[in-house]
């Protein structure tokens, strides 16, 4: 996997464990408002970057070992 992609995502997944968590204690001290469905939808956002982030490394991968052979 390139720099550039393992930058993006350790960043990603960074930020969606943290938003995450910080859903989790929000639902625990407020319950489910606007902000703790804002901060699950950010979270939600920064795991389908990571998910996209490994498709485009695979996919990178397979084209490398095409041309290769």
């Amino acid at each position: 996997m390139p720099r550039h992609l393992k930058v993006m995502f350790l960043f990603s997944l960074s930020f969606g464990i943290l938003f995450t968590v910080l859903a989790y204690y929000s639902v625990q001290e407020y319950g489910f408002s606007f902000w703790t469905y804002f901060i699950i939808a950010v979270a939600a956002y920064d795991f389908f970057k990571v998910y996209q982030i490994l498709t485009l490394a695979r996919k990178a991968k397979k084209e490398k070992t095409d041309k290769s052979a």
